[in-house]
């Protein structure tokens, strides 16, 4: 193939990805034989575009996270038309991407405006502009949700995937049936799985991973069970309510669910080298010297080593003292497994 068909080739798959994304809502399963239709392709050729954007890997610039589709069966044979399709959910994704009727509404006023006093030459683009705008007014998509939960795609089994996938279509099956689910959950530091009954409110994801908020009947409080972390989860015949007036993303912005009693907490400080970078991320203000501090949620003492070592130096965590412990143990584990792979290799 040549550079210039290469090029065509994939400057024509992403269009159609741009005009299949915002078809999907973030949570909400479609068939993909209606998204295939709206799309004027064959769902063999839809599946084959989500398997294309899964290929590109897990790792966008700019420190985004991946746009994941999630395509699933409820059996093996299921045909393509009769799959499902559904975005997962990022956080720039949680806001649809259509405007409202209002927005619409208010963009054509403005190019309207803008007519009256363009630059000559600039006339005809945005009357084009404004008759498409028209034309999208009158053809509002009428809303769709198929909430069943469904198998994996046909191919090579993944056995810790097949068993999230497992997990989180029985918490979507509770979900639905507000059925409480018996699971057993090791959290982050626990060296062994907890059985507890849990009342799923929401599945949402967050940097690549899937997790379910859901009230905790052991600690009598609103929690977040990461799905990886489930070794098993079976339905109940408990039966429970979801309150009217819950909000996963106010749980979400508020860190609710992550935290249980008086959140533990370990600070680190960012040298001049790199506090610039971090700070401009998170919006926060220099020290004097220029360098960064910051205080972070401690959920997990093994992410607060990985989160300081990365940065090679250019970071220390100042307290809690026992994270400056595990912190130091680990890099004797990593002098030591180098210094013994040196001898081995002399």
């Amino acid at each position: 193939m040549s550079a210039h068909a290469a090029t065509a080739g994939a400057a024509h798959d992403l269009a159609r990805l741009l005009a299949l994304v915002p078809r999907l809502v973030p949570g909400v399963p479609r068939r993909v034989g209606d998204v295939a239709a709206e799309l004027r392709l064959a769902p063999g050729e839809l599946l084959k575009l989500v398997r294309l954007l899964d290929a590109r890997g897990d790792e966008l610039a700019g420190y985004v996270e991946p746009v994941r589709i999630l395509v699933e069966r409820d059996h093996d044979d299921t045909a393509d038309a009769d799959a499902t399709i559904e975005l997962l959910t990022p956080g720039h994704f949680l806001r649809p991407m259509r405007l409202t009727t209002g927005e619409l509404h208010a963009l054509e006023l403005g190019l309207a405006m803008l007519a009256g006093d363009c630059a000559p030459g600039e006339e005809a683009a945005i009357a084009e502009a404004r008759a498409r705008l028209r034309q999208v007014l009158v053809e509002r998509p009428a809303a769709r949700e198929d909430a069943r939960a469904l198998e994996p795609p046909p191919g090579p089994v993944d056995p810790i995937a097949a068993r999230l996938r497992r997990t989180l279509a029985t918490l979507r099956r509770a979900r639905l049936a507000r059925r409480a689910v018996e699971c057993f959950y090791q959290a982050g530091e626990a060296v062994a799985a907890v059985q507890r009954v849990v009342h799923p409110w929401a599945l949402v994801t967050a940097e690549g991973a899937w997790y379910c908020i859901a009230w905790c009947t052991r600690s009598g409080a609103l929690r977040n069970f990461r799905l990886d972390r489930m070794a098993s989860v079976a339905l109940t015949d408990v039966a429970y309510d979801i309150p009217d007036d819950f909000s996963p993303s106010a749980v979400l912005a508020e860190g609710t669910a992550f935290v249980g009693g008086a959140p533990a907490t370990c600070t680190i400080r960012y040298s001049p080298t790199i506090a610039k970078w971090i700070a401009e991320r998170h919006g926060a203000p220099l020290d004097a010297d220029g360098a960064l501090t910051l205080r972070w949620p401690l959920a997990d003492t093994d992410w607060a080593v990985r989160h300081v070592l990365q940065y090679a130096g250019e970071a220390e965590a100042l307290e809690p003292p026992a994270l400056r412990a595990a912190i130091a143990a680990r890099v004797d584990t990593l002098l030591g497994d180098a210094g013994d792979a040196n001898i081995r290799s002399g």
